[in-house]
C-alpha cells in the first residue's frame, strides 16, 4: 500500500514518520526548509516515548510521486484550497483521502441525507475548489489525539498522545479494495 502525506508538517510529518517506522511505503510531500532538511537527513522525531529517525521518500512535487492508495491531507484547513487541485496525479480509481484538518471539513455535509445534505460552506471551501478536486466517496475523516510541532526543519517534536481515529463520513464501515471503491483502511501498527 502506497501512502502519500500531502503536507508533511507537524501532524502529517509525524504520521508519515510513524508509518515509515512501521515499514509502510510512504512518501512525504513538503516545501521549503523542512523539505530540504528531510531530503538531506530524513525525519527526526523527538518524543517522550523515545526518539527515532526515518528516511522515507520525500518530494516537493506531487506530479512526480505517482498514484497512491491513501493520501493523508496534512495541511491546515486554510491551506487545502491551494493544495486540493494539485492532488489529481495521486488519485487512482481506489485512492482514499484521509482528512486531518481542524474544524468543520469541506465534506461534512456531503452524503448525510436530510435537509443539510450537500450544504456548501463558502468559508470552508471557497468557490467549491476542494469539493471539485476531492470526490466525497474518497474521504475518510479522522481525529488526531496527539500534539506535535516542528522543532526545526526536519525535526518533529511529539509532546503527547498517540492515537488517531478514522471513520467514513456517512457512518458506514466497508472494506478497502485498492482496485475498486475507496473505504476502510487497515494501517500497519504504529
Amino acid at each position: 500500500m502506497r501512502i502519500v502525506i500531502a503536507g508533511a508538517g507537524a501532524i502529517g510529518g509525524y504520521i508519515g514518520a510513524r508509518l515509515a517506522r512501521a515499514g509502510a511505503d510512504v512518501v512525504l510531500y513538503a516545501r521549503g526548509p523542512h523539505l530540504r532538511a528531510m531530503q538531506e537527513r530524513g525525519v527526526q522525531v523527538r518524543s517522550p516515548d523515545g526518539d527515532f529517525e526515518v528516511k522515507p521518500e520525500v518530494s516537493g512535487d506531487l506530479a512526480t510521486i505517482g498514484t497512491a492508495d491513501v493520501v493523508f491531507l496534512g495541511v491546515k484547513a486554510h491551506g487545502l484550497t491551494a493544495l486540493a487541485p494539485q492532488l489529481r496525479p495521486l488519485f487512482g480509481p481506489g485512492t482514499v483521502v484521509v482528512s486531518t484538518q481542524n474544524g468543520i471539513p469541506w465534506w461534512y455535509f456531503q452524503g448525510i441525507g436530510g435537509e443539510l445534505d450537500g450544504l456548501h460552506l463558502e468559508r470552508v471551501d471557497p468557490g467549491g475548489v476542494i469539493a471539485s478536486a476531492i470526490e466525497p466517496q474518497r474521504v475518510v475523516g479522522s481525529l488526531a489525539y496527539f500534539a506535535t510541532d516542528i522543532a526545526e526543519p526536519g525535526v518533529i517534536r511529539h509532546t503527547e498522545g498517540n492515537r488517531i481515529s478514522f471513520g467514513e463520513p456517512n457512518g458506514t464501515r466497508s472494506d478497502f479494495d485498492p482496485s475498486g471503491s475507496p473505504k476502510l483502511i487497515r494501517f500497519p501498527s504504529v
